[in-house]
């Protein structure tokens, strides 16, 4: 993607993410990309990967001092397996071995660890001074019982729909 990209512009930097899952084929459900080009390459730094392949971020320096990290999320469609190769699948099987590893045997709802996870991740750049820019597919609508409205009305962040 990177090589394609740099056909068309002068200046990129791209950040991907996907699971740790294998598979068979050519084509693996899931995963977020994001591209900066051209006079923004020079400004951004930090690219982040959450270890899942749930969203990727950016930091971009404004020049007084001060941040901004943009970061581009997928959430999963379901919260139970859909299929086998499916990123809800992927999401759960990979939740599951590091709950194991914990030495926990629970079930863990992979769209509320992708909340709690997004959550942690955006408290964090807020408590170094970052403003924070979040966009994606929710596969939700922001109701005020969504999770993402949560993740949004305790962050501090505008639905700008």
């Amino acid at each position: 993607m990177s090589e394609i990209a740099r056909t068309q512009f002068d200046h990129v930097r791209m950040v991907t993410a996907t699971s740790n899952r294998k598979v068979k084929r050519a084509h693996k459900p899931g995963g977020t990309a994001m591209l900066t080009m051209q006079d923004t390459v020079a400004h951004s730094k930090d690219p982040t990967r959450d270890r899942m392949g749930r969203w990727v971020s950016t930091r971009h320096s404004s020049g007084n001092g001060s941040n901004v990290t943009v970061i581009g999320a997928c959430q999963d469609c379901q919260s139970r397996p859909a299929g086998h190769a499916t990123a809800a699948t992927q999401h759960i099987n990979q939740l599951l071995e590091e709950a194991a590893a914990c030495g926990m045997d629970h079930h863990i709802d992979p769209r509320e660890c992708f909340i709690r996870d997004l959550t942690a991740f955006i408290q964090q750049r807020h408590q170094t001074g970052d403003r924070v820019v979040l966009g994606g597919d929710f596969n939700k609508v922001m109701l005020d019982n969504s999770g993402i409205h949560q993740l949004a009305s305790v962050r501090g962040l505008t639905d700008v729909f």
